[in-house]
């Protein structure tokens, strides 16, 4: 039987703007990835890492799962349809691994309201934000369909699906200042981030 719902972590990035695999980078103390793997544990379900490719990882929690892309070089589009195809769950909670501060009530929002929808994402003030959203199966045919193109632009297969938009206001109820969507691609935004954890210790 079906889970409900897994999360998938995105860990195909290669951190050229920061400078290093965000794999390894820590964050007060904690192993980047293993703090999102512990915030998206308290919602239950299981956890996949998603890697483009074989490489060494840090050390895991034994019940997550780390599989490879299906179609690697396909970007975080790929890296979401390897998830949702070899998860055995009926939907998926995708976000990125450099998301330090990842809001439960926001996760737990878009999931409650995925069980009507074939994707559910934020759609704040910035505008989508599609690595930090929920996608049923009924996505895979049109995601393939999408990745037999040139683009790798994740909701250009959308308009196939069924979506719910969550805009400003429940995002601000629920994750204020969207710090939900906060990820480090730079050395200033690592800097930023160790001073958020700082300041939360």
């Amino acid at each position: 039987m079906a889970a409900e719902f897994a999360s998938i972590v995105l860990a195909g990035g290669m951190g050229r703007r920061l400078g290093r695999d965000k794999l390894w980078v820590e964050l007060g103390g904690e192993n980047l990835p293993n703090m999102v793997m512990r915030t998206l544990s308290a919602l239950g379900g299981p956890v996949i890492l998603v890697l483009d490719r074989k490489k060494p990882v840090p050390a895991l929690p034994p019940s997550v799962k780390v599989v490879t892309d299906l179609l690697p070089g396909r970007g975080s589009l790929g890296g979401i349809y390897t998830g949702l195809k070899l998860s055995d769950a009926d939907r998926v909670l995708a976000v990125a691994c450099d998301m330090p501060f990842l809001s439960i009530p926001l996760l737990r929002h878009l999931l409650k309201l995925s069980l009507d929808y074939d994707v559910v994402v934020p759609r704040p003030k910035g505008g989508l934000e599609p690595l930090h959203a929920v996608y049923g199966r009924g996505c895979l045919n049109p995601m393939k369909r999408l990745l037999a193109t040139p683009s790798n632009r994740i909701f250009d297969f959308y308009h196939e699906v069924r979506v719910h938009y969550v805009g400003d206001e429940v995002v601000d109820k629920l994750s204020p200042g969207e710090m939900s969507f906060f990820n480090i691609n730079t050395p200033a935004d690592l800097e930023q981030a160790q001073r958020l954890v700082t300041d939360r210790a």
